[in-house]
This record gives structure tokens, sequence and C-alpha cells, in this order.
């Protein structure tokens, strides 16, 4: 997946900007909260291991206004 995230990056990518955001971190459930209502875009994968939580969190976290896109990838 990293490597993926890096080839957009450096394609679609400038020094100032990507269009990919990765992390592999921890994060306070309100850092997190603000972190998927910033995003525009939400993938989870896989979709096992609580990651259905993760989509519900991300859903329910949108601004019902201007919300993102959440999409999962099955593999």
């Amino acid at each position: 997946m990293e490597n993926a995230i890096n080839h957009v990056n450096a394609d679609h990518g400038t020094d100032e900007w990507r269009p990919i955001r990765y992390t592999n971190d921890s994060f306070s459930q309100p850092a997190l909260a603000r972190l998927y209502r910033a995003a525009k875009i939400g993938v989870v994968t896989p979709r096992r291991d609580g990651m259905n939580l993760v989509a519900k969190e991300y859903v329910a976290a949108q601004d019902p206004e201007d919300p993102g896109v959440l999409g999962s990838r099955l593999n």
C-alpha cells in the first residue's frame, strides 16, 4: 500500500501538496474525528478486524453540508 501511495504522490503531487496523505500513527479520538471530518475521501482496507467501525466513524464525522466519500478495497 505504501509503495502505491508513494507512486501516486510522486506522479501527481508537488513539493507543497500530496494527493494522498498517509499515516500509520495513533491519534486521540478527538484528533481522529477532526481528520475524518477534514478528509474528502476515506478508504478503508481491508474490511475485517474492526475496519467496519472505522467506516462508521468516518461517516459519522462528516459535515452534512459537505460530506466526504467512503470507499473500500475488497482484498
